[in-house]
C-alpha cells in the first residue's frame, strides 16, 4: 500500500493506492496538519504504508511535519518528488526545469496520461496556473495568476470601499453582469480565470492545429469550469493521479 500526498498552499490532499487506481481519498487543512492530522490519518489507515509519495509546494516545515508523523518509516520509503526535465513522455519546457512547481509538473503528467494529446491544464487553487502541453508531450510553458480567493481578498483589502459595500450587498447574482458589489467581486475573479483558460485553449489550438483538451483541477476548478465556454473536464485528484503514475513507473 502506498500513500499519496498533494501538499498545497492551503490544503493537503491524500489518497491510498495499491496499483494504478486511487482508492480512499481525503483532505485536511494546514491547521489540521499542524494539530496532528497526519498522525490521525496514519492511525485511521491501520496498516503503515509501504511508501509515501509526496508533491509538496508548502515548504520544508510541511515536509518535516510529515516525516515526524511516521518516524518508523525508513528514509527509502519516503519519496518527495522533484520536477524533472523528462518523465513519462512529458518534456519540461522551462529554461530552468527545476524552477517549475512540482504540483504543476505532476498535474501535467496526469493530464497527458489521461488524454494522450495536446492539453491545457488549469489548477485553480490559492494561485491559478495554466500550462500548455502539445501532442508530443512537450510543455510549452504556462501562466501563474492569483486564484479566486486571492483576487477577492486583495480587492477587499487594498481598496477603500469595496469590502464595505460587499458586506452590505443583498441578493444573489449569477452571470457576468452582477448587480451588487459582492456579486461583482465574485464574477470578476471567476470569469477572469475562465477567460484565461479559454485563451489558453485558443493559443494552443493555433500551435497544434486542433482544439486541445482542457482539464481543470484545484479547489475552485468547478467554479471556473462552470463559466468556461469551451469543453472542459474537472479532475479533482489530478496531482494525486500523476503522482501515482510516477510511483508505478519507479517501482
Amino acid at each position: 500500500m502506498r500513500l499519496l500526498i498533494d501538499a498545497g498552499n492551503s490544503r493537503l490532499k491524500w489518497a491510498v493506492s495499491r496499483g494504478r487506481g486511487l482508492e480512499t481519498i481525503g483532505s485536511m487543512s494546514r491547521d489540521d496538519v499542524r494539530q496532528g492530522g497526519v498522525n490521525a490519518l496514519l492511525n485511521e489507515l491501520g496498516d503503515m504504508p509501504d511508501s509515501i509519495w509526496v508533491a509538496n509546494v508548502a515548504g520544508q516545515s510541511l515536509e518535516d511535519a510529515l516525516r515526524r508523523a511516521a518516524p518508523e518509516l525508513a528514509d527509502g520509503a519516503w519519496h518527495f518528488e522533484k520536477t524533472r526535465e523528462h518523465c513519462l513522455g512529458l518534456t519540461n519546457g522551462y529554461r530552468q526545469p527545476d524552477l517549475l512547481g512540482v504540483d504543476r509538473w505532476i498535474a501535467m503528467i496526469g493530464a497527458f496520461a489521461r488524454v494522450g494529446e495536446a492539453v491545457c491544464v488549469v489548477d485553480a487553487g490559492t494561485a491559478c496556473t495554466l500550462d500548455a502541453v502539445d501532442s508530443t508531450g512537450r510543455h510549452l510553458g504556462g501562466v501563474i495568476a492569483p486564484g479566486v480567493g486571492l483576487m477577492q481578498s486583495s480587492l477587499r483589502k487594498d481598496t477603500s470601499d469595496i469590502d464595505l459595500h460587499a458586506k452590505r450587498s443583498k441578493g444573489e447574482d449569477k452571470g457576468l453582469f452582477a448587480r451588487s458589489t459582492a456579486g461583482a467581486v465574485t464574477s470578476g475573479s471567476v470569469f477572469s480565470l475562465a477567460a484565461l483558460a479559454e485563451r489558453g485553449v485558443r493559443e494552443l489550438a493555433q500551435v497544434c492545429g486542433h482544439e486541445p483538451a482542457l482539464i481543470l483541477t484545484g479547489g475552485d476548478a468547478q467554479l471556473v469550469a462552470d463559466q468556461c465556454q469551451v469543453a472542459c473536464t474537472v479532475v479533482p485528484e489530478l496531482v494525486l493521479e500523476g503522482l501515482n503514475l510516477i510511483a508505478e513507473n519507479e517501482l
